[in-house]
């Protein structure tokens, strides 16, 4: 009986030796091209919502003037996403860039007056699936009031732009922050 025991409290403290011995991570480590990224695409961001500020003519800020920035965005986004839902313990992370990329969708319909109020139920899950659509169309598959052909000459709105882009900002900012505070947390290990 006591040769059981014996046993039982030194495999007990081997496990325990060995769980202290192997670090925990809740989290992903450090990711320059994710920060990358997101950095650049927080400059893209900035740079998109500066032109539609200072635009003289209200027919600068046409949708059809900023098609390259959310064809650009679309691409950006979904390397992001492929890249952070590679690494392992980026959950958080991921959860950022999906915000990221539900509002740039929503950004883009706004900015084609493709919807009329914000998004919800079925057009929001529309939007959360397909992404942003960077076509000169409004499409209901895309998360759209309507189906309609051309709209390439409508404007953002200034209030809306501004909301916009606090939202965008905030969303970019975080994975940035996580980020680097993984590569600080990272650095204190490493000393």
């Amino acid at each position: 009986m006591m040769n059981i025991i014996y046993r039982r409290t030194v495999a007990a403290a081997l496990i325990m030796a060995l769980a202290s011995c192997a670090p925990i991570e809740l989290v992903s480590k450090y990711d320059e091209q994710t920060d990358n990224i997101a950095s650049a695409m927080q400059k893209d961001v900035d740079t998109f919502f500066v032109k539609i500020d200072t635009s003289i003519v209200p027919s600068e800020a046409a949708f059809g003037n900023y098609k390259g920035f959310y064809e650009k965005s679309a691409v950006d986004i979904q390397t992001l996403t492929t890249r952070v839902g590679a690494i392992p313990g980026n959950g958080i992370t991921m959860q950022q860039v999906e915000t990221v990329r539900e509002n740039l969708a929503i950004l883009a319909l706004l900015h084609k007056g493709c919807v009329s109020k914000i998004p919800t139920g079925d057009q929001l899950m529309k939007i959360r699936t397909k992404g942003i659509d960077a076509s000169i169309a409004c499409r209901k598959d895309f998360g759209a009031d309507n189906d309609l052909p051309d709209q390439s000459k409508h404007i953002l709105l200034s209030g809306v732009a501004d909301v916009a882009h606090g939202l965008i900002d905030q969303c970019l900012n975080a994975i940035i922050v996580f980020e680097i505070g993984k590569k600080r947390g990272q650095t204190a290990k490493a000393k």
